[in-house]
């Protein structure tokens, strides 16, 4: 039996979640997924370039801090820059979903 340990916290009727755990799919722990994504840079004015490993992800979404969504991007590469001058300054949720598990990040603009 493997260990499994879940976080659930709502924020602003968010779900936010934390995995951990020994084996979970193609993840054998929390440290894994951040291998797989990186967002830069954070905080940011004007653009955001997201680096996927490979393009699981192929939605980028931005939620405000109350939770309404303003933009629903495509990822079509692996490395991509979005440009979000748009947004105000202020703090931002990224959701990428796609094949798998949504993953959720925090991103502050200046």
């Amino acid at each position: 039996m493997k260990d499994i340990r879940i976080e659930i916290v709502f924020l602003l009727n968010i779900l936010f979640y934390n995995l951990q755990a020994q084996d979970f799919g193609q993840f054998n722990s929390l440290k894994s997924i951040s291998n797989l994504v990186e967002i830069y840079p954070n905080p940011f004015k004007d653009n955001i370039t997201v680096k996927c490993s490979n393009i699981e992800y192929c939605k980028l979404t931005v939620f405000d801090i109350s939770g309404r969504q303003l933009l629903n991007l495509p990822i079509t590469t692996t490395e991509q820059t979005f440009f979000l001058q748009e947004l105000i300054p202020g703090a931002y949720l990224l959701q990428l979903s796609g094949k798998s598990a949504p993953f959720y990040f925090k991103l502050l603009k200046k």
